[in-house]
């Protein structure tokens, strides 16, 4: 019975890592996208500094979609870097809660052997 738990437990463990590593390359991979990405509107600037800076170039409309799109933009990066974070978090939260549970399974384990014990023996 200890033997089949401490399986479990490591089972879930290497499903954990798993987790995390998948986490991890997430987080890197958004961070990657949005420093490219930010990369590229620097790169739009230098090179066409007037179009940017003069409102004759752009209409007061364009000004508020360039405006918009990056809005949108730095909002995704948030939503995806937050929901990242909650998806790990929850996985840590399970593994933690799972944890516990098989330390309340060891115990109950023991304790039924103990009792047992106690029986055969004679003293129960």
């Amino acid at each position: 019975m200890t033997a089949d738990l401490l399986t479990r437990l490591e089972k879930s463990r290497k499903a954990y890592d798993e987790a995390v590593k998948r986490s991890e390359r997430l987080i890197t991979i958004a961070e990657s996208q949005e420093k490219k990405h930010i990369e590229d509107i620097a790169t739009l600037e230098a090179e066409e500094p007037k179009k940017f800076a003069s409102p004759k170039n752009f209409g007061a409309k364009s000004q508020r979609r360039v405006k918009k799109a990056k809005e949108a933009y730095r909002q995704l990066g948030d939503e995806s870097t937050d929901e990242l974070k909650l998806r790990l978090e929850k996985c840590l939260n399970g593994f933690a809660m799972w944890g516990l549970q098989t330390v309340k399974w060891l115990k109950l384990d023991s304790l039924k052997r103990r009792l047992m014990s106690a029986k055969t023996s004679g003293s129960a």
